[in-house]
């Protein structure tokens, strides 16, 4: 029986694929969008409006999900920057967020559209309408002409264990050539010379 042994040439080839798809990343996009607009009505403290506000969301738009927020209400200087609830708005197709400040004395609750895929931030791409509210103690602003539009993007980096993978995939496949290389050289070595 004949036994099949490769070649220099296609073991480079099975190198070179097995890193390859031992490499294949996958890193989420990170996408960073401005939200601006106005409230209808006076501003909180009685002050004329329509009070404007402004803002950046970021999104993971590969899992979905929001990563921060920060929104800003001119007048009176009210920075809300946490982020207390993310979800699909019920019956609709719209996404909604809540973010308010340290003390929690106020808060912004705001939905826009998901086009893309209706009720999720997978893949949104922004340049929608905002809806929503302010609720500052004892009362609400409602938000009109708000917008959601690109800003940017954060490079993704490869996860973690994409690295590993990579490592331990050429690791074997190193380790593999070099048994074969010194399991050839005894061969070699151990036949008699014709």
């Amino acid at each position: 029986m004949r036994k099949f042994r490769c070649s220099s040439l296609s073991r480079c080839v099975v190198l070179a694929v097995a890193v390859l798809l031992g490499g294949v990343a996958r890193a989420d996009t990170i996408n960073i969008f401005d939200v601006s607009g106005q409230t209808e009505g006076e501003c909180p403290g009685g002050q004329a409006g329509p009070c404007k506000f402004s803002g950046m969301l970021t999104l993971d738009v590969t899992s979905g999900t929001v990563t921060g927020a920060s929104i800003s209400l001119m007048p009176p200087g009210l920075s809300l920057d946490q982020l207390t609830r993310s979800s699909a708005r019920p019956a609709t197709s719209d996404w909604s967020i809540i973010v308010n400040n340290d003390p929690k004395q106020a808060y912004v609750y705001m939905y826009f559209p998901t086009t893309k895929t209706p009720a999720s931030l997978i893949g949104f791409d922004g340049s929608n309408t905002v809806s929503g509210y302010f609720a500052i103690a004892p009362s609400d602003f409602v938000i009109s002409g708000g917008v959601i539009t690109p800003s940017g993007t954060i490079s993704p980096a490869p996860e973690p264990t994409t690295w590993i993978l990579s490592a331990a995939t050429l690791a074997y496949v190193l380790l593999r050539t070099r048994r074969n290389r010194s399991g050839a050289e005894k061969k070699k070595e151990a036949r008699p010379c014709a």
